[in-house]
Parts: structure tokens; sequence; C-alpha cells
């Protein structure tokens, strides 16, 4: 659902929220982590969760994390074009694919 209004300055947990995130994200071109604020259309600017990136995500079983990835690539590669994620728009979906397996370990293997 996008915000019903865009704020032009920007928000007072920007500069910090990398900074307190688990892990640093590390920077790849043409992509920006998932913890990127965008206040015109949404909290975050990509709609996956910067906490795949958190020590708890890791912390999942190994079997829980490939079922997790799997379901990843059938959504971001197209392959589940279902009524939940009708909402995704072609260019996120790539820039989320392009973002985990450029950042996430283990992502890129699955």
């Amino acid at each position: 659902m996008p915000l019903k209004r865009s704020s032009k300055h920007p928000s007072p947990a920007a500069p910090t929220l990398p900074r307190h995130s688990p892990k640093k994200f590390p920077a790849i071109p043409k992509a920006d982590p998932c913890a990127e604020l965008d206040l015109a259309t949404r909290l975050f600017r990509y709609p996956c969760s910067y906490l795949i990136y958190s020590e708890a995500f890791d912390a999942l079983a190994s079997e829980v994390k490939t079922h997790i990835y799997e379901r990843f690539r059938k959504v971001l590669g197209g392959e589940d074009t279902s009524e939940t994620f009708a909402h995704l728009s072609q260019a996120d979906l790539a820039a989320i694919l392009e973002i985990l397996t450029a950042t996430k370990t283990g992502f890129a293997e699955h």
C-alpha cells in the first residue's frame, strides 16, 4: 500500500539504520541494500526485509534456509506469479535478486 504523502526530508533514522543493523551491507554496483529507505512510496526502497542479513536468519537450520532461498528464486525469477506477489514490479524483482546474489552469503549457491 503506497504511503498517502511523501516526505521530502530524510528520516532521522535513515543515517542510523545501517549503522545499527546486525551487519554492514556490502556496497554493490547497480543495486542498493535492502535497508535503503524510500519514504515516498513505502518504508524501504525494495520490498525485501533487511532481516535476511541478521544473525537470527543465519542461525536457521540449513534445510530451512534452503527452502527460503528456493522460494525467493521462484518468486524473484518469475516462476511464482501468484496474486500474493503480483504487486511486485519486474524492476524490483530483478533488483532484489541482484542484491541477494551479490550480498547474501549462501544465496547464490542455492
